[in-house]
């Protein structure tokens, strides 16, 4: 009897151990488009690559200050805004091209946005620090690769949407 109880005692221990291990699942496209609708604010800083290999980016320009919006229309995407800002005083644009609209999409191994007026490009994020409630980081590239931007957002509301869209 002792050994039966030996036994069982073992057997349910090692039971548990596989039930309670469960691998960390990656999350699905509809709760990161959960998650990343609202506004977002934060730096994003531009690399351009050089060199005949194309493996290596540099410096391009100095940091700007980014605001967007994505609108959640459907179960994996919607449209958004995006405004850039010299610094985050949000006091001046950084350019003329410096506000956009944009459409967005989750697919099951990124963000693809695809803008009115400039390139498309793709968010690549580390997908267990996926857009949480309030930080959204990573890096985000030109579909032509000749440019990427790492970046850095924090969740939080702007309110001056209609200053620079029709909204």
């Amino acid at each position: 009897m002792k050994k039966i109880l030996t036994y069982m005692t073992v057997f349910a221990a090692v039971l548990m151990c596989f039930t309670s291990c469960e691998k960390n699942k990656d999350p699905e496209p509809t709760e990161i488009a959960a998650n990343l609708a609202g506004d977002w604010q934060g730096y994003i800083q531009e690399y351009k690559r050089y060199g005949d290999t194309g493996n290596d980016y540099r410096v391009n320009d100095d940091q700007k200050w980014v605001v967007m919006r994505f609108n959640k229309t459907h179960e994996t995407g919607g449209n958004g805004y995006q405004v850039e800002f010299k610094n985050d005083h949000m006091s001046q644009l950084a350019g003329n091209d410096a506000r956009n609209e944009f459409t967005w999409l989750v697919t099951s191994s990124r963000i693809e946005i695809t803008y009115n007026t400039w390139d498309r490009v793709y968010f690549q994020f580390d997908k267990n620090n996926f857009p949480t409630s309030s930080s959204f980081k990573g890096d985000w590239f030109i579909f032509s690769q000749k440019y990427k931007f790492q970046f850095d957002y924090t969740k939080r509301t702007f309110n001056e949407w209609g200053k620079y869209f029709n909204i």
